[in-house]
C-alpha cells in the first residue's frame, strides 16, 4: 500500500488542528512536566523525553523532517549571526542582573544560595554534548519547528512567536533573555526557512556561556557584589540591546509571510 505523502500545514483534516500540527496543549504540558521531573534524575533522560515527544508529533502527523528543518541558504553570511550571538549574550546577562538585584533585597539568603549553586558540575565533554549539541538540536525542533509553527496557524505569526518564546523562557534560568532569544530564533527560522541557522545561533550562544563560566572566579556574594553586578549588567544591556533589536527590526517578517514548513513543502526545498 502506498504511503501517504507529507502534509502541508494548510491542509484541513477533521483529526488535525490547524494543519498537520496536532499536538494538544495538555499533552505538551504533560510532557514538559515529565521532562522537568526527569531532569532531576539526569539531563540525558530529560532530553530523551523531549526527543520522544518530537518524534511522536512528527510521526503521528506524517510531517516531512526535511521540510521542517530546511536547507541552508546558498552563500549564507554568518557574520551577522556571530554579532547577534554576542549581542544576545550581553543582553541576557544584563537581564539576569535586573532580576537578581531586586530579588536580593527581598530575600538575600535565597539569591545567595542560588548564585552559589554550581551549575556546571559535569565533565567538560558531557557539558559540551548537552549544551552545544543536544539542547540546540532538540529545543529548536520543538519550540521553533513544532510549537511556533502550530501556534502561528492558530493565532498568527506574532502571537506564535510570543507564546512559544514564553514557553521556552519558562524552562530557563534567565526568562527575559530566553524570551528575547526565542523571538530571535523564530525570526531567523522564518527568514532563512531552515532550523539549521537557529540551531547554529543556539549552539554558539551556549558555547560562549560555557567558556565564560569556566573563566569566572567565585567570590563573596554580598550587597556590594550584587550592586557591582547590576552596574555591569546595565552596561551589557546598553551594548547588547541595540544589536539585537536592530537586527530583529531589519529581519522581522512582513504580514502574510508563510511558515517555513509550508514554503519548503510547496517549493520542494528540502531533502528527500
Amino acid at each position: 500500500m502506498k504511503a501517504s505523502p507529507p502534509k502541508l500545514l494548510s491542509e484541513s483534516d477533521d483529526d488535525l488542528e490547524f494543519g498537520a500540527f496536532c499536538f494538544r496543549s495538555r499533552w505538551f504540558l504533560l510532557v514538559t512536566a515529565i521532562a522537568i521531573a526527569a531532569s532531576f534524575v539526569g539531563y540525558f533522560l530529560d532530553q530523551a523525553v523531549l526527543f520522544g515527544y518530537a518524534a511522536f508529533v512528527v510521526t503521528r502527523n506524517k510531517l516531512s523532517v526535511g521540510a521542517l528543518v530546511g536547507r541552508l541558504p546558498s552563500k549564507y553570511s554568518w557574520g551577522p549571526l556571530v554579532l547577534l550571538a554576542i549581542g544576545g549574550l550581553l543582553y541576557s546577562f544584563g537581564a539576569v542582573t535586573i532580576l537578581v538585584y531586586p530579588l536580593y533585597h527581598l530575600d538575600s539568603e535565597w539569591v545567595t544560595a542560588m548564585l552559589e549553586t554550581e551549575l556546571f558540575r559535569d565533565s567538560p565533554l558531557k557539558l559540551f554534548v548537552m549544551a552545544v549539541i543536544l539542547a540546540p538540536l532538540l529545543e529548536e525542533i520543538i519550540f521553533r519547528g513544532l510549537i511556533f509553527s502550530r501556534l502561528t496557524k492558530k493565532w498568527g505569526m506574532a502571537w506564535g512567536m510570543i507564546v512559544s518564546s514564553l514557553a521556552f523562557a519558562v524552562l530557563h534560568l534567565d526568562p527575559i533573555g530566553a524570551f528575547v532569544f526565542g523571538v530571535t530564533t523564530c525570526v531567523l527560522y522564518v527568514r532563512t526557512k531552515t532550523l539549521l541557522v537557529p540551531m547554529a545561533l543556539h549552539a554558539l550562544n551556549n558555547l560562549l556561556v560555557l567558556v565564560i563560566s569556566s573563566l569566572e572566579e567565585s567570590g563573596p556574594i554580598d550587597a556590594e557584589f550584587i550592586t557591582q553586578l547590576a552596574y555591569a549588567g546595565l552596561i551589557c544591556m546598553t551594548l547588547g540591546a541595540p544589536v539585537v533589536f536592530t537586527l530583529l527590526g531589519r529581519w522581522w517578517p512582513s504580514k502574510g509571510t508563510p511558515l517555513p514548513y509550508d514554503e519548503n513543502m510547496a517549493g520542494g526545498k528540502h531533502p528527500d
